[in-house]
């Protein structure tokens, strides 16, 4: 009896712990783009620079650092239910460069992300949330692009746990 008593408590802890990994991956997915290692945030710009500049160096910085840069914006008719990610990758076999071709691999159902060619945001103001998908050094190389353009940036990593005190 014991032994079917310790069975069973084993199978509610496997079945709550996978509850728990579940819910909590769907609600990372639905809060943010998963996979960057930053989100660099242009906050303010001194007005000098065209927004098809700026879609330039993001193409530029991308392509020399074969990663993918992606501005996030949100739906103006569902801003909880679907989000647009702008593209420029600078590998078009990695991950996030098939998300043109096949999409972004979302685990939730209640949020939709389409992904564009960055080129389409050409007439959209360079404000906003971009994240960077590569190694953490391209992250430098995005800020100090910015920063010549006049462009003034908080940034945020998302690192793995251990990865610590690699991105500055």
């Amino acid at each position: 009896m014991l032994q079917r008593g310790i069975r069973f408590v084993h199978v509610v802890v496997l079945g709550f712990s996978a509850l728990l990994a579940f819910l909590f991956v769907r609600g990372l997915d639905e809060s943010r783009v998963l996979g960057s290692v930053a989100l660099v945030d242009v906050i303010d710009s001194d007005g000098s620079v065209s927004s098809a500049r700026v879609v330039d160096v993001i193409r530029s910085v991308a392509a020399e650092s074969r990663v993918g840069v992606a501005r996030e914006v949100p739906d103006l008719k569902n801003p909880e239910g679907l989000r647009h990610l702008y593209l420029a990758t600078g590998d078009r076999g990695s991950a996030t460069g098939a998300w043109l071709d096949e999409g972004y691999p979302s685990f939730s159902r209640n949020v939709e992300t389409r992904v564009h060619p960055i080129s389409e945001i050409e007439h959209l103001d360079p404000r906003g949330a971009y994240h960077v998908f590569g190694p953490p050094e391209s992250v430098d190389a995005l800020v100090g692009e910015f920063g010549k353009l006049g462009l003034r940036v908080n940034v945020s990593s998302f690192q793995p746990v251990g990865q610590e005190g690699r991105l500055g």
